[in-house]
């Protein structure tokens, strides 16, 4: 009889892939109302209903693999008892739906866990769904912490900071091998939004591949900027690891100069992080200060294993203001020396004195344990781009607008078929494959594109 219990629960699912909807599980028997209730069926596994509008004091864990748990809108309240709900390592094949949770203490919901017990790929939760979980206010570090692998599916979180003034997250990723989709939703925090990596991996030399982040919202409301409250604001979306990384029709709002300079996404490795082959496609950006911040290898603490590379930005429909929120007012910086950046039929709408500047900077010599200067990229091409050229256009190792010998900045340079506005000579004369207007005609160039719908 018991082997056929992994047969029944599939059956049960309708063979539902990760971040599918799940039938009701109040088919399975009567929906449990209390904390002790729900600690009685969570021990047991299988499909548990929890009554609509129940209101559960208690921290609550999975255990069993198969287990279904749809919350039916209730709300799970932790105080400072641990996570309201929580994955343990070595689990596999869970859904959690439905809930609104609450907690006094980081994170208030945790797949798997970032320490000594999940050293071990084997020991990560697999094949785990959090569906339509909502977190409204949380002062603390992380709403969700995840370190397993599965999916995130049109979850909510508003209102996280830390009045401590540690960094803060809507969802961090950490100690996981990768294989996770979040789609949907909604995730607002203090300093960042969503969060790859920063810490070291608890399973020697794994890096987490294959992430897609798509269709949902990363965002700060406005009235932040002026409440007077410091959050310690640093970006909207951070990768400091990964391979295999896809972030599409996305929406970005809400990043100024605070903790940081306002960027809306940050691509710097870090604590033995490794970074290769990140796509960025259709991206809606606004109010923020700058766009994109990359570092090829690590400056301090921990040497990058092998620099970024891969990296592609397309399609994206990108305001910055320095003006208005601080910071840069470029569309990327770009530091130590980064393989290749590639940005593709993007429009760009800033006010920055460059459009992109890159600073080889200083990077960790692993050879002589001190620093060495970072050197070139190997390759930087915008092709297809509408772009505000600002003063010095395309500032390379502190050459503006392209001139003279770029090979101290980039090794291959391919800048075609772009459209720059307010373009300084010098521009137009060291890259003759574009189309230079004055800044009105941009307007109407990029108000027509909008209306287009691109």
């Amino acid at each position: 009889m018991k082997s056929l219990v992994p047969l029944a629960i599939v059956l049960l699912l309708g063979f539902a892939r990760p971040g599918a909807a799940q039938p009701p599980a109040a088919e399975a028997g009567a929906a449990v109302a209390t904390a002790a209730d729900l600690q009685a069926a969570l021990a047991k596994g299988g499909h548990i209903s929890i009554a609509p509008g129940a209101a559960l004091i208690g921290s609550f864990t999975v255990t069993v693999s198969g287990t279904v748990l749809s919350g039916n809108g209730a709300a799970i309240s932790a105080g400072k008892a641990g996570p309201a709900i929580a994955v343990a390592p070595g689990t596999r094949d869970v859904t959690i739906s439905d809930l609104t949770l609450a907690s006094d203490a980081d994170p208030v919901a945790l797949c798997g866990r970032n320490d000594s017990t999940q050293t071990d790929v084997d020991r990560a939760p697999a094949n785990i769904t959090f569906a339509r979980l909502t977190i409204q206010t949380h002062r603390g570090k992380r709403a969700f912490e995840w370190n397993c692998t599965g999916t995130l599916d049109s979850n909510t979180v508003h209102d996280t900071w830390d009045p401590a003034g540690q960094d803060s997250q809507a969802l961090a990723i950490l100690n996981s091998p990768g294989r996770t989709r979040v789609t949907g939703g909604t995730y607002q925090a203090g300093s960042e939004g969503i969060l790859i990596g920063g810490d070291t991996m608890k399973m020697p030399g794994v890096v987490p591949t294959d992430i897609v982040i798509e269709n949902l919202e990363i965002s700060r409301p406005l009235a932040w900027k002026t409440d007077g409250v410091k959050r310690k604001v640093k970006n909207l979306l951070e990768l400091k690891t990964g391979r295999k990384i896809v972030a599409r029709h996305l929406t970005l709002d809400g990043s100024w100069q605070d903790g940081q300079e306002g960027w809306a996404v940050v691509v710097t490795p870090h604590s033995g992080g490794d970074i290769h082959d990140v796509t960025f496609d259709d991206l809606t950006i606004t109010n923020v200060g700058a766009g994109f911040q990359f570092l090829g290898l690590e400056y301090s603490g921990i040497p990058t294993p092998s620099a970024l590379s891969g990296v592609h930005v397309s399609n994206c429909h990108i305001t910055i203001s320095s003006a208005d929120y601080g910071g840069r007012g470029v569309l990327a910086l770009a530091t130590g020396a980064p393989v290749d950046l590639t940005f593709t039929n993007n429009v760009v709408v800033s006010d920055g004195s460059s459009v992109f500047y890159y600073d080889p900077g200083t990077v960790l010599d692993p050879a002589s344990g001190g620093k060495r200067p970072a050197g070139p990229m190997e390759s930087l091409t915008l092709t297809g781009n509408y772009l505000v050229a600002g003063r010095y256009g395309i500032l390379l190792a502190g050459s503006p607008n392209a001139t003279g010998d770029v090979s101290a900045g980039v090794r291959k340079l391919t800048v075609t078929d772009n459209t720059f506005a307010d373009a300084a000579p010098a521009l137009e004369k060291a890259l003759p494959k574009n189309t230079y207007v004055d800044r009105s005609r941009f307007d109407r160039l990029v108000a027509s594109l909008i209306r287009a719908g691109r």
